[in-house]
């Protein structure tokens, strides 16, 4: 733990750390362990490199020296220091890391990273790659809470689950499925979601053939799309003001990467509002003041299991 400027910030501990040549710059390559880069270790690459990037700021390593020039000649600012914020009582952020800028104090970054090293578009939204700048509950949204009742009447109170896949369990209540399986963040909770939890695993990852019937079936009008655009709109006012800045980083920090500084994004109206018809997922566009917006309404811990979620890409 280190106090920095009155500031209480993470600083990861010293590594072993070796120098190569990276695009005719000599860059830090801090010992962090390799991990493969594949989507179920993601959280772990993710945190691996912010404690990497922090680091190299921090102590001014050539890595870190690297992004320091880059946000000078990007913004004509000192980046003086970086630390992660001490998360307390539970608190979560809608950012990943701190810097410190001459003149204007500490502001909030956020880190988007891709394992492929190759060109970065400055003119493209940070999250280009594919991942999300907003991970939400679908609870937060009236069309995840509808499309997470008509998912209930259709396949679970109707018993077509139970009877398709020979499901032991009671079927639970509405509002005890809602809270402890669809809706939660984790693996199901209640007796009946635990055992189809079983059935699909190892191998498949949950009810495919019922989310295309949903996908199919599931009708959004014209009072949806108002509603769910006016929902999009302050939900993504509020997560984009809590980040000053991004870092996009396209490659392997302990290698080869490339990288760019994104000023602030901002969203004041959404001009148009669409159905992207060709996603299995429930998927609709937005095309803002400023750049295009995705949301996808999607199951997080297998198909019709657990974890409704809309994401904000």
């Amino acid at each position: 733990m280190a106090t920095i400027l009155n500031k209480v910030c993470f600083i990861p501990k010293n590594t072993k750390r070796k120098a190569v040549e990276v695009a005719s710059n000599i860059v830090d390559a801090t010992s962090v362990p390799k991990i493969l880069r594949t989507r179920n270790v993601a959280k772990k690459n993710e945190d691996a490199d912010l404690k990497l990037i922090v680091k190299a700021i921090h102590d001014k390593t050539p890595t870190g020296l690297r992004l320091i020039e880059g946000f000078k000649q990007t913004f004509n600012k000192e980046l003086l220091d970086a630390c992660q914020p001490e998360k307390a009582g539970g608190r979560s952020f809608h950012y990943d890391f701190e810097i410190n800028i001459l003149g204007k104090g500490w502001r909030q970054v956020e880190h988007k990273g891709g394992h492929l090293f190759k060109p970065i578009d400055p003119l493209q939204p940070p999250w280009i790659q594919g991942v999300q700048f907003y991970n939400g509950p679908g609870n937060h949204y009236s069309l995840g809470l509808r499309y997470a009742n008509d998912w209930y009447e259709r396949f679970i109170a109707s018993g077509y689950i139970s009877k398709k896949y020979n499901i032991k369990q009671t079927i639970p209540e509405r509002e005890d499925w809602l809270k402890k399986d669809a809706f939660k963040q984790g693996d199901p909770g209640t007796p009946f979601g635990k055992e189809l939890l079983c059935l699909f695993r190892p191998g498949k990852s949950g009810c495919f053939d019922e989310r295309d019937i949903m996908k199919k079936e599931f009708r959004i009008n014209e009072t949806d799309l108002n509603t769910v655009k006016a929902e999009v709109l302050g939900l993504a006012q509020k997560v984009l003001s809590e980040k000053h800045y991004w870092l996009q980083i396209q490659g392997d920090l302990n290698g080869h990467f490339n990288f760019a500084w994104h000023k602030k994004i901002q969203v004041t109206k959404i001009t148009d509002v669409s159905i992207d018809s060709e996603k299995s997922d429930v998927v609709i566009l937005f095309k803002t003041d400023t750049l295009p917006i995705t949301a996808m309404l999607r199951w997080g811990k297998g198909q019709g299991l657990s974890n409704i979620r809309i994401d904000l890409r």
